[in-house]
């Protein structure tokens, strides 16, 4: 026998705060290694390079904050009944 768990619709104690760490932090960083990671922008915007040390670390950046998204996103997909 299978036993099913009910969703309540509240969110638990620990999806909160990583919640809000992916919305307020990564996603803004994701978006913003991406850009830094264009000439034309970085020729408008040269502290990006700065912030991020160059392109290839903003590349780095950009690589493991969007895996952690993709990640993050993919093992919450079970609790909302997907």
């Amino acid at each position: 026998m299978h036993r099913q768990t009910h969703y309540t619709g509240k969110y638990g104690l620990l999806q909160k705060p990583s919640y809000l760490f992916i919305i307020f932090l990564l996603f803004p960083v994701v978006i913003s290694t991406g850009v830094t990671m264009s000439p034309a922008i970085t020729a408008s915007y040269p502290f990006l390079l700065k912030i991020f040390f160059g392109h290839q670390s903003a590349r780095t950046i950009d690589f493991f904050c969007g895996g952690i998204t993709v990640a993050s996103s993919c093992g919450n997909g079970g609790h909302a009944g997907i």
